[in-house]
């Protein structure tokens, strides 16, 4: 299980400002969180919908979203992404 601050520390580390969720199954758009600064955004803005507005959201909904996750395959995609697959070999 991984912490808010655990999120925070890669984001800023690895200048992350964009996690992309899923891809809209019928126009391909790429949802998913945006962070600027401590702030915390879901764009679900797909192409297909016309767009929509960012809506807030938080570093709690964030972790939850990543800590809900059953499939190792993408637990180790999303390890990846955030860096936590080397911090893992690292110690």
């Amino acid at each position: 299980m991984k912490t808010v601050e655990d999120f925070k520390r890669q984001a800023k580390e690895k200048n992350i400002t964009r996690w992309n969720i899923h891809d809209c199954y019928m126009c391909g758009y790429q949802c998913g969180y945006i962070i600027r600064g401590d702030k915390v955004f879901y764009d679900s803005g797909c192409d297909c919908t016309g767009g929509s507005p960012l809506q807030i959201r938080s570093w709690e909904d964030l972790t939850g979203f990543y800590n809900m996750q059953n499939s190792k395959k993408y637990i180790n995609e999303m390890d990846k992404f955030w860096g936590f697959d080397k911090l893992i070999k690292n110690k």
